[in-house]
């Protein structure tokens, strides 16, 4: 699909918003080199809540809204670990 973009035409990609499907960012890499590859929100947030209960999903998704407000400051720690500190008790953490 990505070369026939690129054979209809289309050069070259500034960014590309991707849902995160295996194999995509790397024939992205192929396709446009110098590409900037970003993960859909969306499906960043989605693919999150499948690793937690429906009833935290509300107070996750404003936590996840914040962290991703924040920019590249480091404000979003802050975020984090409050949240790591609210459920902490329920279970098993990811670790970053």
């Amino acid at each position: 699909m990505l070369t026939e973009l690129r054979n209809r035409g289309l050069a070259d990609a500034l960014i590309v918003c991707c849902d995160g499907l295996k194999g995509l960012p790397g024939s992205i890499r192929i396709t446009w080199p110098d590409a900037i590859l970003q993960t859909c929100v969306v499906h960043m947030v989605r693919n999150s809540l499948r690793y937690s209960s429906t009833k935290h999903w509300s107070r996750i998704t404003a936590a996840m809204r914040e962290i991703n407000m924040t920019g590249k400051t480091n404000g979003w720690k802050t975020i984090l670990n409050t949240l790591t500190v609210h459920y902490e008790s329920d279970g098993p953490r990811a670790e970053l």
